[in-house]
């Protein structure tokens, strides 16, 4: 397993990848919202998304997938709000 700390909207892969989990912090005062999307690049296709997570200013969130989501095309993550930090789980 490995941890990818991400901070902004990003292309965390362009080839096949798994994804096991993630953690989200938001800073304190603002609501914070990851999605996941089955892309090679930063077209967040809606059926391309494959998992999304809310979590609100003062409280983290993780989630820790039943089965690890296969990403065939590569990963792109789109984050929203302000000095969110999210860590990724991947295989």
């Amino acid at each position: 397993m490995r941890i990818k700390r991400i901070t902004s909207d990003t292309q965390i892969s362009t080839a096949p990848i798994i994804i096991l989990g993630y953690q989200m912090f938001p800073d304190g005062s603002n609501t914070g919202v990851v999605e996941f999307y089955n892309e090679a690049d930063s077209s967040k296709t809606a059926a391309s998304k494959i998992s999304a997570g809310r979590c609100i200013a003062t409280e983290s969130k993780e989630a820790i997938f039943p089965s690890p989501l296969y990403c065939e095309n590569g990963l792109y993550v789109d984050l929203t709000g302000t000095n969110l930090e999210l860590f990724v789980y991947l295989k």
